[in-house]
């Protein structure tokens, strides 16, 4: 479920107005949207990007490098895959996709490759083995990888990664754009906004983010 500034600012806005505590007052809205902003920057570790490409290209003003731990792994056909959990600034050479690795291996990410160049290896018996490296691509909102890496014992088996991606400026983003954060990360961004604002999230006032009705 897509979660803008705007839809996350008023759902918590409604359970303070309607919340039965002394300090649920009013809020202004834009109190509320930069309580969000502050806590999402938080949340995926948000630090401005600057880089020279190696042609001589720049890395847009306005450009953040985050991070998102434990992104769950799924076998997908013959190999696996990763849902991206936000869509990236399209930039030169995939670095928008800045690393993918294991969680608890920072440093040492997997190969990555272009969309479209994992096939055209493929029938390249040495190449296509990436001399047994992990190497992925982007695939629309997910990243492929070579091969079934959730497949293994505990020890070789990889159900979890750490993404970073370089992401717009959360300060530029319209009221109505999806945030760079996945849906799993919602209740906690709730939570966090609360605790931002100095407010007990109401008991009993628990907000709905499914049954809540779709804006026009």
């Amino acid at each position: 479920m897509a979660i803008s500034i705007y839809k996350i600012s008023e759902q918590i806005r409604a359970s303070i107005d309607g919340g039965d505590s002394p300090a649920a007052s009013r809020r202004e809205m834009e109190e509320v949207k930069e309580a969000v902003i502050q806590v999402v920057n938080g949340m995926i570790k948000a630090q401005h990007f600057t880089e020279t490409m190696g042609l001589g290209e720049y890395i847009p003003d306005g450009a953040f490098l985050t991070q998102y731990d434990d992104i769950s792994v799924e076998s997908y056909k013959n190999v696996s895959r990763a849902t991206l959990p936000a869509m990236p600034v399209n930039l030169p050479f995939g670095i928008g996709i800045y690393h993918v690795g294991k969680n608890d291996d920072f440093f040492n990410g997997f190969i990555p490759f272009q969309a479209g160049e994992l096939q055209m290896i493929g029938g390249e018996p040495i190449l296509s083995e990436v001399l047994g490296q992990i190497a992925y691509e982007p695939n629309g909102k997910y990243i492929v990888f070579n091969r079934d890496i959730t497949v293994g014992d505990d020890d070789t088996a990889i159900t979890s990664i750490c993404v970073r991606l370089v992401v717009k400026d959360l300060a530029l983003y319209s009221d109505y754009e999806m945030l760079p954060i996945p849906a799993s990360m919602e209740a906690e961004l709730i939570q966090k906004t609360f605790e931002i604002l100095n407010i007990q999230l109401p008991a009993n006032k628990k907000v709905d983010v499914v049954n809540k009705p779709a804006e026009a």
